[in-house]
């Protein structure tokens, strides 16, 4: 099956949503695509749901056991089976995410054939409140670096297969940071384009794994920073740091203000061995 566009989907018992996405793709303008979910070790039930669609376009892969937390390595998979698929660019979305515009993938696709510097682009996000949290003009620092596109994106998958997908290590939110920074280091742009939108719900697997959440954020931060930030201070990769981390540190100031010594020391444990595993890791940009 030799699509233009591979729409991907990672998947962790939330079928219906999956399914409910899929039903809003075939209403799309642009219908040389096929979708690609990575099942990450759902319940029985809910991949059985997936696996009731009869369609070609709509492709299941169950990932095998043991589960493991983040998107990172999941969606380089979707990506390499993309690619294996032989289609020339892949749209991810998430489940909790409702698309707005039937042109959605056509003006995707459109914009990437028109500009062959754009590594990747995203649609206008908006959040459940309908405020715009990313889009045309809209930029936000993250570790001393400048992103403009995040959570949902078309890419091209020569240049996902040149990069060789994300390193294994750099489990959850690392992927927007880490292919965001090689495009920019490799000559690549990355562009929000205006007039199709989603709307990003949030509540989505990570919300509901919050110790894996905690575990991770401080580990990926510290991987992020050896790769992309060598030339800055201690003191602003501290800064940096605390930032990032800013979640972990006010719900530790609360445990420790209620008194909830259990909770606190349990946070603390978690927060500390993915700082010390993130400190003792020393990944390589993948070339």
């Amino acid at each position: 099956m030799n699509n233009t566009l591979s729409v991907l989907i990672l998947n962790r018992n939330n079928s219906d949503d999956v399914i409910s996405i899929y039903e809003d793709l075939k209403k799309q303008t642009f219908q040389d695509f096929h979708v690609i979910i990575i099942d990450d070790n759902s319940d029985n039930g809910e991949l059985q749901k997936l696996k009731a669609v009869k369609d070609q376009k709509f492709i299941v892969y169950s990932y095998p056991k043991p589960w493991k937390f983040g998107n990172d390595n999941k969606w380089s998979m979707g990506l390499k089976k993309a690619y294996a698929k032989g289609s020339k660019y892949t749209y991810s979305i998430q489940t909790d995410m409702k698309i707005n515009d039937q042109n959605l993938l056509e003006k995707l696709v459109e914009h990437l054939d028109k500009n062959p510097q754009c590594g990747a682009a995203s649609p206008t996000i908006y959040d459940s409140s309908g405020g715009m949290t990313w889009g045309p003009g809209i930029e936000k620092i993250r570790m001393g670096k400048t992103y403009n596109i995040n959570e949902t994106f078309i890419t091209r998958n020569s240049l996902m297969n040149e990069m060789n997908y994300i390193p294994e290590n750099l489990i959850y939110y690392g992927c927007e940071f880490y292919f965001n920074n090689w495009l920019k280091l490799n000559g690549y742009k990355t562009e929000a384009i205006p007039g199709v939108s989603i709307t990003h719900y949030g509540g989505g697997t990570s919300s509901h794994y919050w110790n894996q959440k905690y575990y991770y954020r401080p580990r990926t931060t510290i991987l992020i920073m050896k790769l992309f930030n060598k030339q800055d201070t201690l003191t602003k990769k501290i800064r940096y740091f605390r930032s990032e981390c800013w979640e972990i540190e006010t719900k530790l100031r609360e445990y420790y203000q209620n008194r909830d010594y259990f909770n606190f020391f349990r946070l603390f444990y978690i927060f500390t061995k993915g700082t010390l595993v993130g400190l003792f890791l020393f990944p390589k940009v993948n070339n």
